[in-house]
């Protein structure tokens, strides 16, 4: 059946067919859109779960006084978010989606901004154990930055605040005066900032100048014998003496020139040698010229620690027969070689490669042991020659080369030394007639029993073993041949 519709002209088909149709169509409209009603309740609903699972994971932080409070002011943010999610379906959502990416930002920044802080006042614990504060750190560090991390470390963060706004985390003090853009802060920390700052160490760099500034230096080192009569005229004194003051001159001077040591003046080094002032580092005139000069001072009391005249070795020999003795606690001189191994060392802290240290370590033990004859077990031998060895430490070793007094052919000691040990070489070594380095002369039977169980001594012009004994009276001695 139809019908013409007045109004409009139309024919209007009234058909039981028709109708069925227009029912269907609408209860699938209405059907379309309750489930789209759902389904965006839903994906409310799973937004809301979302935030919610990733603020639970900044729970598993370690807690900080303030984060509690933040924690509890971000759960409020999230239910009113999700009912700014759902009252906005179908209408302007500009306000919901500006909220959530405030909410993103807060849950991401929230657990690096915690980290970040517990790292910096980690660290800042450390260097306060290590010593002066004043030293380590710089001075050029904002107080509002070093109060922060100080309190984080000594209290748990008890006098801070975190605050909520416009997508970022503010971190404020108890009387709500911002301190910092906490969410600023974890950005520039990527970048390498820091809010506290600590002087860098720069004892590589000092290593190198002083090596560079030490190179050919031996030649300069004066060395005098001093010769006198003792004991009444019966006896001479030879005392050795190594000047060091040319040295230590031109050590100076290479130092002054600047091109060793300016590079490295700056802040770090100004508050490290610069004891007397608690001035913050500007880079004036007078600050740098400090710290030259106290960077050099501290260099050449680390090279030259003694005094400029040095008393090296002390030996008597009787006037009448020529026979020379040595005096308790006499040492020979092995100051070139000590010094050439010093030198070999510095190379090798510096990664530098050393020009023939080598050579100059055999050359300055031919030199002085050459011809000399050593005791190994109870066989003599004489020194003709050296075999160095420098280890990857820049340590040295050497193994003499002997001649075997009965054969009298060259061939390599059976043991070999260290230089750091050259107790172990001069207690080899033979002095004199058959006396070897370690062998001393004692005046009394008390000056034997000050000595230690089997020790080699000379009395009266004999050489004697001591067996035991503490006293004058039940020490024994044994003759040595």
């Amino acid at each position: 059946m139809s019908y013409r519709d007045p109004s409009s002209g139309r024919t209007v088909d009234t058909s039981s067919a028709t109708l069925l149709a227009a029912v269907t169509g609408a209860t699938e409209v209405i059907s379309n859109r309750i489930k789209l009603v759902k389904d965006f309740e839903n994906a409310a609903a799973q937004r809301e779960e979302d935030n919610r699972a990733a603020l639970e994971k900044t729970k598993g932080v370690d807690d900080k006084t303030p984060l509690e409070g933040l924690q509890a002011e971000i759960e409020r943010e999230v239910d009113e978010l999700y009912k700014l999610d759902i009252a906005s379906f179908e209408g302007d959502r500009s306000e919901f989606i500006k909220k959530q990416r405030q909410m993103q930002s807060y849950l991401e920044s929230l657990p690096k901004i915690v980290g970040s802080l517990n790292e910096e006042a980690k660290t800042y614990n450390d260097k306060s154990m290590q010593g002066d504060a004043g030293t380590n750190f710089l001075r050029s560090n904002d107080p509002k930055f070093v109060n922060i991390v100080k309190d984080i470390d000594s209290t748990g963060g008890k006098n801070l605040n975190f605050i909520l706004r416009d997508g970022n985390i503010i971190i404020a003090d108890n009387q709500g005066n911002d301190l910092i853009n906490g969410s600023a802060y974890v950005r520039s920390k990527e970048q390498g900032f820091d809010l506290v700052n600590y002087t860098d160490d720069y004892s590589k760099e000092l290593n190198a100048a002083d090596v560079n500034a030490a190179k050919g230096l031996d030649n300069l080192k004066l060395v005098e014998t001093i010769t006198k009569d003792v004991a009444d005229g019966k006896k001479i004194s030879k005392e050795k003496y190594t000047d060091y003051t040319n040295a230590k001159a031109e050590y100076r001077r290479r130092l002054e020139e600047g091109i060793l040591i300016d590079p490295i003046i700056n802040e770090s080094t100004f508050q490290t040698f610069v004891k007397d002032s608690q001035d913050a580092y500007d880079g004036s005139d007078a600050q740098k010229d400090a710290t030259r000069q106290n960077m050099i001072d501290h260099l050449v009391k680390q090279r030259f620690p003694g005094e400029d005249r040095i008393l090296q070795a002390v030996a008597t020999a009787d006037k009448e027969k020529g026979k020379a003795t040595k005096t308790p606690g006499e040492k020979i001189d092995f100051t070139l070689i000590e010094q050439i191994q010093e030198d070999s060392k510095d190379a090798a802290l510096n990664n530098v490669k050393p020009e023939n240290i080598d050579t100059k370590a055999r050359a300055a033990l031919v030199k002085d042991f050459k011809n000399k004859e050593i005791k190994i077990g109870e066989t003599r031998y004489q020194i003709y020659d050296f075999q160095v060895e420098r280890k990857d430490d820049g340590k040295l070793s050497f193994q003499p080369i002997i001649i075997d007094m009965r054969t009298k052919k060259p061939t390599g000691a059976p043991v070999t030394y260290d230089v750091d040990k050259m107790d172990d070489f001069e207690r080899d070594l033979i002095q004199g007639d058959k006396e070897t380095s370690n062998v001393i002369e004692v005046e009394s039977k008390n000056d034997i029993a000050s000595l230690d169980n089997g020790t080699t001594f000379i009395f009266n012009n004999k050489k004697y073993n001591k067996v035991s004994g503490n006293t004058a009276a039940n020490t024994k001695i044994k003759e040595v041949n």
